[in-house]
């Protein structure tokens, strides 16, 4: 039917335009509207018609008339294509996949049936398709479409852990409850290093470089970005001792000695000593006591009335000690730093003026006055003096 429509407006539209091409080459005054005796061309408005719209698999026809000298042309618009959506049915035209005539909207008298629902699910849309139940009417319209809601993925299990040398495996489900599953694959995840920092060796314990361990994998690393992998041995030797010998030193009177020992000249053995120039045997106290003085008394020499004096003191009377010192006590431990001390100055022992040893008279001895007359006395003798 439609396909006469469409012949019988290609034929119609034909005659119009045979009749529009006897005058295509006229000329239109368009300044005052009307058609100019000239030999000008017109400059075409068209002005388009729809006849026939195009529809899918079906092309459409269109007029085009000039608006000032009413030339017509007729144009053909191109076939739609298909707009398949919920249950395959095409939106514009009602064709489905399945060969069923489908209305998209309502057209014509039709006995609709109650409708089927289709449920939306996870992948697919939702609607309701109604089927016309008279005899020999396949037509059907979709009604109520509802997109597909898309999986709701949630993890389930980890079927593969993943490592810093392995890819895992996770599995999720949907929510939904369309029972499909799909697994993952988790990427090679980094290293998780545990850092060891340097050990400067001792004397006689090993010591060890930088290096980085994964927790997991157990390689070893040169660098914390764990590019550069450790393939050598972390280990650095000891040192070993730098052996010096401090000689033997006899104990004096005052100071103490020390024996013969050794000591190492590196920073980790300093503060211990030991018996030899291996430094295997640490020995606790290498000095050895005073030996303490040799007393011995020099005796006073009294000062006289016209000679000077010296007092008594100590000496040490060993040998190696020093000889010079002299002390004030008999333990030899206060020593005499001025010998001035010593030196007691010469006196004479005045007794009322005159010095019992050599009879020297006391140039600052004053003569006591003699003793007074009672009061009453006194008295009487200027008394009789005044007679």
């Amino acid at each position: 039917m439609n396909g006469l429509k469409k012949l019988f407006s290609i034929f119609a539209l034909g005659a119009i335009t045979m009749t529009g091409l006897a005058f295509s080459a006229c000329s239109f005054d368009f300044e005052f509207g009307q058609e100019s005796s000239s030999e000008e061309v017109c400059q075409h408005y068209w002005v388009d018609t729809v006849v026939e719209k195009a529809e899918c698999e079906e092309e459409g026809l269109f007029t085009r008339i000039c608006k000032y000298c009413e030339e017509q042309t007729i144009e053909i618009l191109p076939a739609l294509e298909h707009k398949f959506g919920a249950g395959n049915v095409c939106e514009l035209c009602g064709l489905d996949k399945d060969n069923t005539n489908v209305e998209t909207d309502y057209e014509g008298y039709h006995n609709w049936d109650a409708g089927t629902l289709y449920a939306v699910t996870c992948t697919t849309d939702g609607y309701v398709k109604y089927q016309c139940m008279d005899y020999g009417c396949n037509k059907a319209k979709i009604r109520n479409v509802v997109k597909a809601t898309g999986h709701n993925w949630a993890e389930d299990e980890t079927l593969m852990l993943a490592t810093c040398q392995n890819t895992g495996e996770v599995k999720y489900v949907c929510l939904n409850g369309c029972g499909e599953e799909k697994i993952e694959t988790v990427p090679v995840q980094a290293h998780e290093l545990k850092t060891y920092p340097k050990i400067e060796p001792t004397c006689v314990h090993p010591g060890s470089i930088e290096y980085y361990v994964c927790y997991h994998c157990e390689v070893s690393f040169k660098n914390a970005a764990a590019t550069a992998e450790l393939l050598t041995d972390t280990v650095i030797e000891p040192t070993g001792h730098n052996p010096i010998l401090h000689e033997a030193v006899e104990a004096t009177c005052t100071q103490q000695g020390k024996i013969e020992y050794w000591t190492c000249d590196n920073s980790c053995c300093r503060g211990r000593n030991y018996t030899s120039e291996a430094c295997d045997v640490v020995i606790d106290r290498v000095t050895t006591p005073v030996k303490g003085h040799f007393p011995v008394e020099i005796p006073e020499i009294p000062a006289t009335c016209t000679e000077s004096g010296r007092a008594a003191y100590w000496i040490c009377g060993k040998e190696e000690c020093d000889v010079t010192k002299a002390y004030f006590d008999e333990k030899c431990a206060v020593e005499i730093k001025d010998p001035d001390l010593l030196i007691l100055l010469p006196t004479h022992s005045y007794v009322e003026g005159v010095c019992e040893d050599c009879g020297a008279e006391d140039p600052d001895y004053v003569a006591p006055p003699p003793e007074a007359l009672p009061e009453e006395l006194q008295k009487r003798k200027k008394y009789y003096l005044s007679k």
